[in-house]
């Protein structure tokens, strides 16, 4: 019986440690400068469209061509794509997407993120 007690406590702690270690190893939780600095670790400043095409595809993001986030500078980049990594649930569901601009030799020249919650 004692053993069976044990056992249980155990992978209640197991459990609740894979659920906290997911919830905190999450990229999409860090800062929106975080984000974009994990995004440019995969691919840096001066990568081809190509390699930035297939981090996308190999990640299973969500492609979308157009810029989707806040205006930056009063204005909206142009030149590359964008792509959804992804939601995480905080109070509200949170989705989180980035935008990669190429300058017009087609290498990698930036990369925005925007965090944002639908509704209220």
């Amino acid at each position: 019986m004692r053993n069976w007690i044990i056992i249980s406590i155990a992978l209640v702690v197991i459990g609740i440690g894979g659920i906290a270690a997911a919830v905190l190893l999450n990229p999409l939780r860090r800062s929106e400068t975080d984000i974009r600095g994990w995004l440019l670790h995969q691919a840096p400043l001066g990568s081809s469209r190509q390699e930035v095409m297939v981090l996308v595809a190999r990640r299973g993001w969500k492609f979308h061509p157009e810029y989707r986030g806040r205006f930056i500078n009063k204005s909206v980049p142009v030149g590359g794509f964008g792509a959804e990594l992804g939601t995480y649930l905080g109070v509200r569901d949170v989705k989180v997407d980035a935008y990669w601009k190429f300058s017009g030799s087609d290498n990698l020249d930036d990369v925005y993120v925007n965090k944002w919650k639908e509704g209220f």
